[in-house]
């Protein structure tokens, strides 16, 4: 990638929303908001927020005639051992809506607009990387599913949950039957 044709690319202006403005700061705003919306949602990221920008920057350069098949995110994969069920839980939070409301706040600029034609793509790109910068070890949302899986530290009981008969539980508890049921 050429330096010159790299800087000359982020100083291009390009309409955000009802304004215009560079690509670069387009992309600094886009990234601010990204992880503010992945740290909101219960994750941590790993690598930082200066370097999660230039990471975006450069897939949306040099990805910006492919399709979302077709495109190449290798510039920072921190997340590479997980169980399924990490994978699988993380997917539950950041579902389809959850990136579309995403989406409709913050992807009304140039290379992520949906009027772009490969805008849907660097879309699902960027998604997709996403989920290699989370730190899971650091994640509360890690630390809820290992909960839920695990069954928690504290065993609920609940009045529906009882071991068998509750009218036979009840005469015990109450040495005899006592109360009003004779």
């Amino acid at each position: 990638m050429s330096d010159k044709r790299f800087q000359k690319w982020l100083d291009v202006i390009v309409k955000d929303g009802l304004m215009c403005d560079k690509r670069k700061s387009c992309i600094h705003r886009f990234t601010r908001a990204l992880c503010n919306f992945i740290i909101k949602n219960g994750y941590a990221i790993e690598i930082s927020e200066p370097y999660l920008r230039n990471c975006i920057a450069t897939g949306l350069f040099e990805n910006s005639k492919k399709s979302h098949i077709a495109s190449e995110w290798n510039y920072s994969d921190v997340n590479t051992e997980y169980s399924e069920e990490e994978f699988i839980h993380y997917n539950f939070i950041f579902d389809s809506e959850a990136w579309e409301k995403f989406w409709l706040m913050e992807g009304w600029w140039g290379d992520v607009h949906p009027d772009n034609l490969y805008g849907e793509d660097r879309r699902l790109d960027i998604q997709n990387f996403i989920w290699k910068q989370i730190c899971l070890s650091e994640s509360p949302q890690t630390e809820e599913l290992h909960e839920i899986l695990t069954g928690g530290e504290e065993e609920i009981t609940t009045p529906w949950s009882t071991n068998g008969d509750v009218y036979l539980q009840e005469t015990v508890e109450y040495n005899g039957w006592g109360g009003l049921r004779r």
